[in-house]
């Protein structure tokens, strides 16, 4: 399992008072977008095989 943000959206961080574009644009803008909330477990699974090999040989 990961700890991972749980970032506030676009039209918060606006309502809260700082300038955003699809992020916040200054320091305590980001701040509030991603560091107010508290970090949300996410689990998550990779189990893809690629096999791969290599051979040399002369000719």
């Amino acid at each position: 399992m990961s700890l991972e943000f749980d970032p506030r959206s676009n039209a918060e961080v606006r309502a809260a008072g700082f300038p955003a574009n699809t992020r916040a644009t200054t320091i305590p803008g980001i701040d509030y977008q991603f560091l107010s909330r508290p970090r949300i477990q996410r689990r998550s699974e990779y189990n893809n095989l690629f096999p791969s090999a290599s051979f040399k040989y002369d000719f």
